[in-house]
């Protein structure tokens, strides 16, 4: 079963300007939301990659309560997710965005509760 889908994208050049990066994240969304509806899932936690200039990488998630519906939701996530690194500083070298915690990961209500016996 896939844990994740994701999509990503490495730049030539660094992207330095807010505006562009906002831009980058913008397609890749769309790809992601593609994917994610090409494998028919959808997905809670959503996972922004960011690789800066001097090749140092963060990565940062959030997980919603509800599965993440559309393109401009994941956008729109994937931008306050962006604003809590440093990459307008740093700049960016590489941006990627995953969604995990997919549908049917859940466990089956269906489980068994063993009992612990104290009493031997």
């Amino acid at each position: 079963m896939r844990k994740t889908v994701g999509a990503e994208e490495s730049f030539a050049e660094d992207l330095k300007e807010r505006q562009a990066m906002i831009d980058a994240l913008t397609e890749i969304a769309q790809t992601l939301k593609k994917r994610l509806d090409d494998h028919q899932a959808s997905g809670r936690t959503l996972t922004l990659k960011v690789k800066y200039s001097d090749y140092q990488q963060v990565t940062r998630s959030r997980t919603m309560v509800e599965p993440l519906g559309n393109a401009d939701e994941i956008l729109a996530l994937a931008i306050r997710l962006m604003e809590s690194t440093e990459v307008v500083e740093k700049h960016a070298r590489l941006l990627g965005l995953s969604v995990s915690n997919l549908d049917g990961e859940e466990e089956p209500d269906d489980f068994i509760q063993l009992m612990l016996d104290f009493d031997q």
